[in-house]
């Protein structure tokens, strides 16, 4: 059943507003009624997030890139196509930016028009990509490619995710065992050996003065993990929050040459299709969820604009390594600026891949190692003077 969204007022004449099924407008209006509303306006929930121009989300639009990408590719007439489309998504945007596509073009616009008319609902690098492509004539390679810089962005992501899940598992895991150590043994022991008046080794002592704490410090570590490894690098933040995550121990380099791959991907597909190397520098910094890099980006951009060269404005900016500084002077050399950030971008894949191998070699069994040397150093801290008293009672 379709949902309806409606604005009202209530019996005490206050407005109101939302959401609610019904087979139809009238039967909208029957219900709100029913509830003792006074309706004001109703219209299908679908209608009304079009009529809102709410741009899509970069998920929507790459899922959008690709099928365009895919019937140009194949010669499907793009009007039935994208029609067609429009009825097997779910996403009320995107069916509703797909049918506004092949309404244009069955009015007999071309592409470039129809996609200048929705052009407010596309993030900018995205719009930029498209009318390159359909300028250029290569709007299928275009497509495709941006939509392997996605899937490889992705591909990083998660095996970042991955490759340092395991080590938060068991910090979570140790922090749980502390704890029901403390609520559920640590006191027996402190009983027993103050009755005994035991004699306690100083390992012993500040093992039962420091569980409970230490066990609240690793489940503390645990979360830092979890937060910046798996939510931070996804929530787009200031550029400070950015850089932040560049320093954290092994994990921020993965980031960062995760981000500036893409960001270098981005750039090479939009110099190879043309677009002004200014204008390439500010898409590809709207389509990075970076604020760090976006505004070196961005200013790079200014000072090539006012004349300056594109490697002596890389340099001066910390967020691109000086690794990349001697591929760019060729690009400029050749001139193949395109080739150039398409080599810098292949060079930060391929350290990602090797740091992510060692990440994977190395943490789980330093973890492991550090875990069983704690857990280990608990356990005779605990248990020792409790064996020393049982052997001096026995005795």
């Amino acid at each position: 059943m379709p949902k309806y969204r409606f604005t009202a007022v209530d019996s005490n004449r206050k407005p109101v507003s939302g959401e609610l099924e019904a087979a139809g407008t009238d039967d909208a209006l029957a219900k709100l009624t029913e509830q003792g509303f006074e309706p004001g306006s109703v219209c299908l929930s679908e209608v009304a997030d079009l009529a809102s121009g709410r741009r899509l989300t970069t998920d929507e639009a790459v899922e959008l890139a690709s099928q365009v990408a895919q019937m140009a590719k194949v010669g499907l007439p793009l009007p039935e196509g994208l029609e067609a489309l429009a009825q097997e998504v779910s996403g009320p945007r995107l069916r509703h930016t797909l049918r506004a596509l092949a309404k244009r073009l069955r009015a007999g616009a071309t592409l470039e028009e129809a996609l200048k008319s929705q052009e407010s609902r596309f993030p900018a690098h995205i719009r930029g990509l498209l009318l390159a492509g359909v300028r250029s004539g290569q709007l299928p390679e275009v497509l495709e490619e941006f939509v392997d810089i996605r899937n490889n962005d992705l591909e990083m992501r998660r095996r970042i995710s991955l490759s340092l899940a395991y080590p938060t598992v068991l910090l979570g895991l140790v922090a749980v065992l502390f704890l029901f150590f403390e609520l559920m043994m640590v006191g027996s022991f402190r009983e027993i050996y103050d009755d005994f008046e035991v004699d306690l080794p100083f390992i012993t002592q500040l093992t039962l003065e420091t569980i409970g704490p230490g066990a609240l410090i690793l489940a503390a570590w645990a979360m830092v993990l979890i937060v910046a490894v798996f939510l931070l690098p996804r929530i787009p933040g200031p550029a400070g929050l950015c850089y932040l995550l560049y320093t954290i121990p092994l994990v921020g380099p993965l980031w960062r040459f995760s981000r500036l791959a893409q960001c270098s991907r981005l750039i090479s597909v939009l110099l190879s299709q043309r677009v002004p190397l200014p204008e390439a520098l500010r898409l590809a910094a709207t389509g990075i969820p970076d604020a760090y890099l976006a505004s070196g980006c961005r200013r790079v951009a200014d000072e090539v604009e006012s004349g300056r060269r594109l490697s002596e404005s890389l340099t001066d900016q910390s967020q691109f390594p000086a690794s990349m500084i001697p591929l760019i002077q060729w690009g400029e050399q050749a001139p193949a600026l395109d080739d150039s950030f398409r080599a810098v971008a292949e060079m930060f894949e391929g350290r990602v891949q090797t740091h992510g191998v060692f990440l994977e070699a190395v943490m789980v069994p330093i973890t492991f190692f550090v875990i069983v040397l704690v857990v280990g150093l608990f356990t005779t801290a605990l248990f020792m003077p409790l064996f020393q008293l049982v052997t001096g009672l026995s005795g």
